[in-house]
């Protein structure tokens, strides 16, 4: 993809979420209980037997601040920022000022820190795979020698992921103009082997749960579930995480 083309891309995705925002918002906050629990689900997913005490954590798409309030009461000292394209959204989050940052990570002006945890939950799929890369490399030059990245992955083998490619390709988008689904742009979607592959030989990954709207067990995930979030970190760093 070419970098005018990405531009218009990220510019897409932003007055998406810039005109549904304060609706989203609201969603994720509790108001729309069947968007509210698997959101939930995959945020209790994403910090699940993690340590965030004293750690510098950077969550990008931060959107509202669903995570912020979810890792404030359970650590001492963390060091919290947070980024995501949309004003909308991050007129919401409860981050000070300074701890905020409207636009790409790349042009933030805390690039220079080296994270404990960066958190992707509900941005993957946004992104194009170019913009995915760029990303890692990020991570590569951020992540703290025993630092961890978390994300959630749009699973592309779920059958209700495949019905909405279905959708998109034989539905007029206008009939859902005010959804995902109904946008210009296309979504990302991987499988966990191809996360894998993607994010070796450099990094280890490891799957922390399938989600749908609960964990479940991966073999019944692989086709049900519609989102997985998985944790990487530099090869031979991974701790042990008992099931």
């Amino acid at each position: 993809m070419s970098e005018r083309k990405e531009h218009h891309r990220s510019a897409e995705v932003t007055a998406f979420f810039n005109g549904r925002g304060k609706a989203y918002a609201d969603k994720v906050g509790g108001a729309d209980k069947m968007f509210r629990f698997p959101y939930k689900a995959r945020l209790e997913c994403a910090v699940w037997d993690i340590d965030l005490d004293s750690a510098d954590i950077l969550d990008i798409g931060a959107g509202s601040g669903e995570l912020y309030n979810r890792v404030s009461p359970m650590s001492d000292g963390a060091n919290y920022y947070a980024c995501d394209l949309s004003v909308v959204l991050l007129e919401s989050h409860r981050a000070s000022d300074e701890r905020k940052w409207l636009g790409e990570i790349f042009d933030a002006p805390f690039h220079g820190y080296k994270w404990d945890y960066i958190f992707l939950i509900g941005v993957v799929a946004y992104l194009s795979n170019e913009s995915l890369d760029r990303h890692i490399c990020y991570f590569r030059e951020h992540l703290q020698e025993r630092g961890q990245v978390i994300l959630s992955i749009t699973n592309v083998e779920a059958w209700s992921v495949q019905i909405q490619r279905l959708t998109r390709r034989y539905i007029p988008r206008s009939w859902f103009r005010s959804k995902t689904i109904g946008q210009s742009f296309s979504t990302l979607a991987m499988s966990y082997m191809e996360v894998e592959k993607k994010f070796s030989p450099l990094f280890q990954v490891h799957l922390k749960g399938y989600i749908f709207p609960r964990r479940i067990p991966s073999w019944l995930g692989r086709k049900w579930a519609p989102e997985f979030v998985v944790s990487f970190c530099f090869l031979d760093q991974l701790p042990q995480i008992n099931d």
